[in-house]
């Protein structure tokens, strides 16, 4: 992995979905709370992890069943170069049989919050693989999706420290590097972060798109 990316006490942390018979994924810092270790029984309790926050959310009920909930990854960033630990989920996705689905780069955003304020301390997640149901009259995202979204990500992230980690905002350690305005000085080098989430919220009820899901050819 890029050395640029290591963070101390950072894991990169993965959710695996397929829309319509294409791959998606949730990417997401993790900061260890505990000793910090990434093995497969990690990456093991990340899943039961993710897989209670799926089934208690209620997200199932709002999703075709075309969109499924495929698997886990979890990485140590703390040390360059170590491989991902993947766990495999089964029998959970849609469970909405009559309905079609949105267009796959269709997404309910959801923004996580920490302590500071700052690009550097703030994350989102863009959340597909809903029905055609939970576009409203207005054309936006049906309130139970953000209800949904908010319950799925909010239990997730209170959990992850049974597996040692809590989530978190990892930001790359940067060098100095020139300003993108003219005559601007340089901006300065800044140290890496690892900053734990403390909120994750649907800001509004719009839907956003995550282009790189539109899989055109």
């Amino acid at each position: 992995m890029p050395k640029f990316i290591v963070t101390p006490g950072g894991a990169q942390i993965k959710i695996r979905w397929t829309f319509s018979g294409y791959p998606a994924l949730n990417v997401f810092g993790g900061r260890a709370s505990g000793s910090g270790t990434v093995n497969q029984a990690t990456a093991d309790g990340l899943r039961d992890i993710v897989v209670a926050a799926f089934t208690g959310s209620g997200l199932a009920g709002l999703m075709p069943l075309n969109t499924t909930l495929d698997g886990v990854g979890i990485r140590n960033v703390a040390v360059a170069d170590q491989a991902e630990f993947p766990s495999a989920i089964t029998g959970q996705g849609g469970t909405a049989p009559a309905s079609q689905p949105v267009p796959r780069s269709t997404a309910c955003v959801v923004t996580f919050r920490t302590a500071l304020a700052g690009p550097s301390f703030k994350g989102r997640a863009y959340m597909g693989g809903f029905d055609e149901d939970q576009n409203d009259g207005n054309a936006n995202t049906a309130a139970a999706v953000k209800t949904a979204v908010e319950s799925f990500w909010n239990t997730l992230r209170q959990n992850l420290t049974t597996i040692g980690y809590e989530q978190s905002i990892l930001s790359p350690a940067l060098p100095l590097r020139p300003s993108s305005v003219p005559g601007k000085p340089d901006l300065p080098a800044k140290s890496s972060t690892n900053e734990r989430v403390t909120s994750c919220e649907v800001r509004n009820l719009l839907w956003g798109s995550q282009r790189r899901r539109t899989h055109r050819t």
